[in-house]
């Protein structure tokens, strides 16, 4: 996040001028209420999507802030419901065998995490860690926002993704805003 100061100067209508300072702060990365991650193959091919940590940082190198946030993910599928999409975003990489495993499915894995109504978090790089079966990780996929979780708009894109090594994370960065 950025913080600046405008000085802002208004003279009345009896000529006194009046000054006032005004802090702002933005962020130079795309705030988002919706985060998602959309795969349109895989390493393996096999149609599953098996991931340990999907994690947003605000920062590069900063903390997961899905973690604690009290938001809540959805996925385009489930292997079943004990391994939905929240054990990715939710995961501090451990050992517990939990994490999202897709349904079979030729195209179209997603997964989204939504942090609630009102907040915008700002995402400077997404840190993805496969697990089970290593060719199981996205190969081509987009960073993706929304402000109602319906339409989505890509923030950042990704090709040819290979070699990922189980419980490896991969890191990409989201660009910043022009």
């Amino acid at each position: 996040m950025i913080t600046e100061t405008a000085n802002i100067q208004v003279t009345d209508a009896h000529g006194q001028t009046v000054s006032k300072a005004f802090d702002f702060t933005y962020s130079e990365y795309p705030l988002s209420r919706f985060w998602r991650m959309y795969a349109t193959s895989t390493d393996l091919g096999d149609g599953y999507m098996n991931l340990n940590q999907i994690a947003l940082r605000t920062q590069p190198g900063g903390v997961n802030q899905c973690i604690g946030s009290g938001g809540t993910a959805d996925q385009s599928s489930e292997y079943n419901s004990s391994l939905g999409a929240i054990h990715a975003f939710l995961e501090t990489l451990d050992t517990d065998g939990e994490y999202w495993h897709s349904a079979n499915q030729s195209t179209g894995w997603w997964a989204s995490f939504d942090f609630g109504a009102g907040i915008l978090v700002p995402v400077a790089e997404v840190s993805i860690t496969n697990c089970n079966i290593a060719g199981r990780a996205p190969r081509d996929f987009s960073i993706q926002t929304s402000q109602d979780g319906q339409t989505w708009t890509n923030v950042a894109s990704f090709s040819g993704v290979q070699n990922w090594e189980l419980s490896v994370p991969k890191v990409f960065s989201i660009p910043p805003l022009a």
